[in-house]
């Protein structure tokens, strides 16, 4: 892959600069960025190589990023993103939230000190493509995205603009040009294409059920027997079990999951195998303590591996003598200090 050409510092001046080549006629070119180190100098630098990977490395006009005539009202993309995310972060999953804030920190590396008003589609599809593109460059190197992620990180830019909107932070002029770009088509793109993660085979599963500690087994069995997310069983209590169904069959209705904000409800049935393995993990457990406890699972863990021990017990560790409560290097520091001070810090000895 050819080099990008770095971002430098102008010789004898405090101004960030650059230099192009023409990929047909190999003439080159500098362009001024601003002030050297400034956010605004780094953003005008990659809207530059981006520009100039999208028209084939051509060069772009020295004045391919200027605004418009008309004067800009409103903030800038950078406080648009700010405010979106202050009221988003807390209404998402947590995998959600992650893919939010993938999108929005390009956006703001590109465009953050644009006006939001000024963000149209041109804009919309050069983001697009450096998305497609990737940045070896970058730290820590960001890789090409694929079609389909490509597609809904757009998607999650136009919600960005479409809550402004809706805030009266940017006007509905906006979001709405924002809409007219075109998905990415399957053949048209040079963004490639993951293969579909389909289910694991059964052979697999059979072959690591043996591995598997006591938990985590109970679970791979109810997710074959019902169908329901790890997450939604990870979740399960034995006050949200509900076994008075006439039929014998027992019902869980999980107050969180994907169709939560949809208000749709979620039922997962319990039949007799399923009903046995519950069993094993509702004996003497509190009503509102969860069925399968991380804990538990490392406390079968540290039984196996003691069972499985060849070392007699007379050689090595006896089993919990190793453990301390607190760490004695971490604490002696605080210890010293509440002494000098005339207190007194527990000390593991």
């Amino acid at each position: 892959m050819p080099k990008t050409p770095t971002y430098r510092k102008r010789k004898d001046y405090t101004q960030a600069i650059v230099t192009l080549t023409d990929a047909a006629t190999k003439r080159r070119r500098d362009y001024w960025l601003g002030e050297y180190g400034t956010p605004e100098s780094r953003e005008r630098y990659h809207r530059l190589i981006a520009e100039w990977e999208s028209n084939g490395r051509r060069l772009p006009s020295l004045a391919f990023d200027d605004p418009a005539m008309e004067t800009p009202t409103g903030g800038t993309i950078a406080e648009v993103i700010h405010a979106f995310w202050q009221h988003t972060k807390a209404q998402v999953d947590e995998g959600e939230a992650r893919s939010i804030a993938t999108a929005l920190r390009l956006l703001r590396q590109y465009f953050g000190s644009t006006p939001a008003t000024q963000f149209g589609p041109k804009k919309l599809r050069v983001l697009r493509e450096e998305m497609a593109r990737g940045d070896q460059a970058a730290k820590p190197p960001r890789k090409p995205w694929s079609r389909k992620y490509v597609n809904a990180q757009v998607q999650r830019i136009r919600r960005l603009f479409k809550w402004a909107a809706a805030h009266e932070l940017v006007p509905v002029s906006v979001h709405q040009s924002l809409s007219t770009p075109k998905p990415l088509r399957r053949g048209r793109t040079t963004a490639s294409e993951n293969p579909k993660v389909g289910p694991a085979s059964e052979h697999i599963i059979e072959a690591i059920r043996p591995h598997l500690n006591r938990p985590v087994r109970a679970l791979v069995e109810l997710q074959l027997l019902t169908g329901a997310r790890a997450g939604e069983l990870l979740g399960l209590r034995p006050c949200d079990v509900e076994m008075g169904d006439p039929t014998g069959v027992w019902t869980y209705r999980p107050q969180n999951h994907k169709n939560a904000h949809r208000e749709r409800e979620r039922v997962i049935y319990f039949g007799p195998r399923a009903q046995e393995i519950l069993r094993r993990f509702l004996r003497d457990r509190a009503t509102t303590a969860y069925l399968f406890s991380p804990a538990e699972a490392d406390a079968d863990r540290r039984a196996a591996r003691h069972a499985a021990r060849t070392t007699p017990l007379s050689c090595g560790n006896r089993p919990g003598t190793n453990r301390r409560t607190c760490p004695t290097v971490t604490l002696q520091p605080f210890a010293a200090a509440c002494a000098g001070r005339g207190g007194s810090w527990p000390v593991c000895r």
